[in-house]
């Protein structure tokens, strides 16, 4: 996978992801897509909101490396 440039709370991260998928709260039925990456070899989760109809097309744009600005989308970093 290529790199992706996020917004987190108004900072612009470039990330290197290895691992994409969707995933649904349960609760809320809020859909989002989980990003892992490294960082000083330490693995780290990325949560990016978006509606249900986005979840294929984002997740194949960023496996493909045909989707790289993820920017407009509600980022949150998974603790």
């Amino acid at each position: 996978m290529k790199e992706v440039i996020i917004n987190i709370n108004g900072e612009l991260k470039t990330l290197n992801v290895s691992l994409v998928f969707a995933s649904r709260n349960p609760k809320t039925n809020q859909f989002s897509i989980s990003l892992s990456y490294s960082e000083f070899e330490q693995q780290k989760w990325i949560r990016l909101f978006c509606d249900e109809e986005e979840t294929d097309a984002l997740i194949s744009g960023i496996r493909e490396g045909n989707l790289t600005d993820l920017r407009q989308y509600k980022a949150q970093e998974v603790i």
